[in-house]
């Protein structure tokens, strides 16, 4: 795997059984990254208008997209996480979970994710104990709309 990016070692890790472990390693890598990227002290109120127009098509209002979104991370059984993920063929956002260190990005050249929420409780529990609904309320106060737009302007080239 030397000279292979995270993406690369992904994506063909998670087809061979006894590389298992490496993919849980390096995917809860990149899943961990990219959260944090996704969130920012005080967060970034403003959508940006492309984005904003996005998830309107998609889900109807940006209101209606958080609702689907929270009951999406707070229905994802055990641990995992919650996407925001754009289909480049479909040119659609859509809302999936994944388990454990899963993450879209196996699921295809065209899926480009977007956002993600953390769900593992780990999470959240030193604040909201195990109130997932809870933190997933508080989470959209702290989301780096810049970085989720920059996500969704590269799918669009």
């Amino acid at each position: 795997y030397n000279d292979q990016t995270v993406f690369d070692v992904i994506k063909k890790a998670v087809k061979v059984p006894e590389e298992k472990v490496l993919f849980n390693q390096i995917a809860q890598h990149f899943n961990h990254s990219f959260y944090w990227k996704c969130l920012t002290p005080g967060g970034k109120k403003d959508i940006p208008a492309d984005l904003k127009a996005q998830i309107e098509k998609d889900f109807g209002s940006v209101d209606d997209f958080k609702k689907k979104f929270s009951e999406s991370g707070v229905s994802n059984f055990g641990s995992g996480w919650t996407w925001l993920i754009y289909d480049i063929n479909t040119k659609k956002m859509s809302i999936t979970n994944t388990v454990n260190a899963g993450c879209p990005i196996v699921d295809g050249e065209n899926i480009i994710p977007l956002f993600t929420a953390d769900v593992w409780e780990h999470a959240y529990y030193k604040d909201f104990e195990n109130r997932r609904p809870d933190y997933l309320k508080e989470l959209w106060q702290i989301v780096n709309w810049e970085f989720v737009n920059s996500q969704f302007q590269s799918a669009k080239k």
